[in-house]
């Protein structure tokens, strides 16, 4: 068995992800008026959880203006 040289580092596994890059996977996100819908609501049905502190639900209407946020997803 070969000796591991380096300690683990649990960050070595994150990779962070926004709503940008997963937004193309569901087109209903782009239908949605989410001043009126919960953004974070509709998300996690999709297995997907905002994690970026500055989220603020109902703040904006379209999903563009939510594309910096990051989210994590849900297993």
């Amino acid at each position: 068995m070969k000796k591991s040289t380096g300690t683990f580092n649990p960050n070595d596994f994150d990779s962070i992800t926004t709503i940008a890059e997963i937004a193309p996977q569901f087109k209903e996100l782009y239908a949605i008026d989410f001043k009126k819908i919960s953004l974070e609501k509709t998300l996690l049905p999709l297995n997907y959880e905002i994690i970026s502190s500055d989220y603020i639900d109902f703040e904006f209407s379209s999903i563009e203006e939510y594309f910096a946020l990051e989210v994590d997803k849900v297993v």
